[in-house]
C-alpha cells in the first residue's frame, strides 16, 4: 500500500466527522453532507466558494484526500477524473 494508508469510511460515520457545516461555502438546503466521498457529488445547491475547510476536516485527513471544494466540484473521484463526473 502507499505510504498514505486509505482507510474506509461509511456515510453515517463520514456525517458524524464532518466538518461542512462551519464552512464558509457551505449552507443548509437539506442534502446529506460529505460531499467528499466517491459516491457522492457535489452539492445541487451550493455553487458560490466562499473559503474552504475541507484539508481540516477529520474524514479527508482519515481519507487520504488531496482536493478541496467537493461541495461544488463532486468528489474526490469527480477531482481525479472530471470527464467521468456525474452532474448533481
Amino acid at each position: 500500500m502507499d505510504s498514505k494508508e486509505v482507510i474506509p469510511i461509511d456515510m453515517a460515520k463520514a456525517e458524524s466527522m464532518c466538518v461542512c457545516k462551519s464552512c464558509p461555502t457551505y449552507f443548509d438546503c437539506d442534502e446529506p453532507l460529505a460531499f467528499c466521498l466517491y459516491d457522492t457529488g457535489a452539492s445541487g445547491c451550493i455553487t458560490v466558494g466562499r473559503g474552504c475547510i475541507c484539508p481540516g476536516c477529520p474524514v479527508y485527513g482519515a481519507s487520504g484526500f488531496e482536493s478541496d471544494f467537493y461541495c461544488i466540484v463532486g468528489s474526490e473521484e469527480a477531482h481525479k477524473n472530471p470527464e467521468e463526473a456525474i452532474a448533481p
